[in-house]
């Protein structure tokens, strides 16, 4: 027996020495986590989306996220994440006038009634947008409330004298705006009666015009006139170039914007039927705007 037990003994040791003998190594090998196992780790590191914000207990914030109704009412994954991390669920821009008009013109809200319930019991507040809106309307319907009512209308050709001075004595004189006169003469070439003369060779009447006091005809108004039709005679050149004639009407003074020589004027001659447009685009809308 002791021969036996000696003989287990340098088979354990030997054993032992083997085992002892292993050579060391280094182990490179890496495993790299899953996507979704790595972001689950980096989310779990966070606490409650709505525990960062700071607010007094009596703050009206409430911070929400925008959520098809549907989505909500199915209680999954984005239910509770409203739960834990929101105050409450927006849907707003789900439901407009349009998406709860019925054929019958009727209107059916049935489906917010759903979501409201769901919500009150969630205990989360709901925001639901505007029901009232210049958005989602029933726009061929309400165009036809609105399309203008086209009125008939003939329009009125006709003139109004204002002044031809055939009535006037001569040397009757006008007042002006500024220095010099107007005064009623014959016609220098004898052809049309009576004129008007403004300026003198001494004073031409420089940025200076004649008042007139004009009564038109019962019912009419000056937006009823389309032109202003007169006769001009330019004395030498004096007046026949410049800026662009003007008119004045209680005071207001309007460019014409065209001056004498634009209307076909020359040196001594008459030029007749010279018409001012009143409803052009220069005129229109400073003249008619004081009608």
């Amino acid at each position: 027996m002791k021969y036996f037990n000696h003989k287990i003994i340098g088979i354990a040791m030997m054993c032992a020495t083997v085992m002892g003998c292993t050579d060391e190594y280094d182990c490179n090998l890496q495993v790299e986590k899953p996507e979704e196992v790595a972001n689950s780790e980096y989310l779990a590191g966070f606490d409650l989306l709505k525990s960062y914000i700071t607010r007094d207990a009596g703050s009206p914030f409430k911070l929400m996220v925008n959520m098809a109704p549907t989505d909500f009412l199915k209680k999954d994954i984005g239910y509770s994440t409203i739960l834990s991390n929101f105050d409450g669920l927006d849907v707003g821009g789900f439901f407009t006038p349009l998406s709860a008009l019925k054929g019958d013109a009727s209107y059916d809200f049935g489906g917010m009634q759903l979501v409201a319930d769901a919500s009150k019991e969630a205990g989360v507040a709901l925001y639901g947008g505007t029901l009232c809106s210049n958005q989602g309307q029933r726009a061929d319907y309400y165009n036809k409330l609105i399309q203008p009512i086209v009125i008939p209308f003939v329009p009125e050709k006709g003139k109004t004298v204002i002044f031809d001075f055939e009535g006037d004595g001569l040397g009757k004189t006008y007042g002006m705006t500024g220095g010099s006169q107007a005064v009623v003469e014959n016609d220098p070439d004898g052809k049309s009666g009576k004129a008007l003369h403004v300026g003198t060779d001494a004073n031409k009447a420089a940025y200076s015009f004649p008042k007139f006091n004009v009564k038109l005809p019962e019912g009419r108004k000056l937006g009823d006139y389309v032109n202003l039709t007169i006769d001009m005679r330019i004395v030498n050149n004096d007046g026949l170039w410049g800026s662009g004639m003007k008119v004045l009407i209680n005071g207001e003074k309007f460019a014409v914007g065209v001056n004498a020589q634009g209307f076909g004027c020359s040196s001594n001659t008459w030029n007749r039927q010279a018409v001012i447009a009143l409803n052009t685009d220069k005129l229109r809308a400073s003249f008619y705007q004081k009608i």
